[in-house]
């Protein structure tokens, strides 16, 4: 806990990126108890690629921690909607880029941990090339301990991406839009799902044991949405 005071204490004032994610929570949390919530900001980007219900668990998040919460929408750039191998890149430093425009504080923090593997993430570049700091990261806080620490809060938490990365070709609103309906109805009875909508395929981050009572439940809902 010493540790933790050493990090946060150097700062007094901090803006934390809150995505509505199990990670970005915790660096709440830890800000709020290191720094209190009165020096502490949260804002979540609201653009049409972020999932409504990431959206709403940051605002339930906020309320519970009795932390000021601002709500933000940012440019959607060409080279987003390209939805090349950079677009993470391209979406996390338009993000990060208008965060740095809000005022108020001398540091931004996001939810990047341990576990994450930099080389597989290019949105990694663009925290890097912001300065923006990663509290679990640098303290060595990896994804169980995280998941055993936001289990508290009043939300549920899913392994989850935006809306853009379930697209194979150039991004647009109505085909997120039809992602998300299909995924709303399918999200809490089975972890981890992905509608691949251009190539008309589910998919599972994990391994996953499906019925045939599933694929009947499945296949309705696919036909519901199309």
């Amino acid at each position: 806990m010493d540790t933790y005071n050493q990090f946060f204490n150097k700062y007094n004032k901090a803006l934390v990126a809150l995505s509505g994610g199990a990670d970005s929570a915790y660096a709440l949390i830890l800000a709020v108890q290191h720094m209190g919530c009165e020096n502490i900001v949260a804002a979540t980007c609201v653009n049409n690629h972020i999932f409504n219900y990431e959206i709403e668990n940051a605002r339930k998040i906020c309320e519970f921690l009795g932390v000021k919460h601002i709500e933000f929408i940012t440019e959607v750039t060409p080279e987003f909607l390209k939805n090349d191998d950079q677009r993470c890149y391209h979406c996390k430093k338009t993000i990060m880029s208008q965060m740095q425009t809000i005022s108020d504080h001398e540091v931004i923090f996001d939810g990047t941990n341990i576990d994450d593997d930099a080389s597989d993430r290019p949105g990694s570049k663009a925290i890097s090339e912001l300065k923006i700091i990663s509290p679990l990261k640098e303290l060595g806080i990896g994804k169980e301990l995280i998941l055993s620490k936001v289990a508290h809060l009043p939300v549920v938490f899913h392994d989850d991406s935006c809306k853009a990365t379930r697209l194979t070709h150039t991004i647009d609103d109505e085909r997120m839009s039809l992602v998300e309906k299909l995924e709303d109805q399918l999200r809490d009875k089975f972890s981890g799902v992905r509608y691949r909508i251009d190539d008309k395929q589910l998919a599972f981050n994990k391994p996953i044991r499906l019925y045939k009572k599933d694929f009947e439940y499945i296949n309705k809902i696919k036909h519901q949405n199309e």
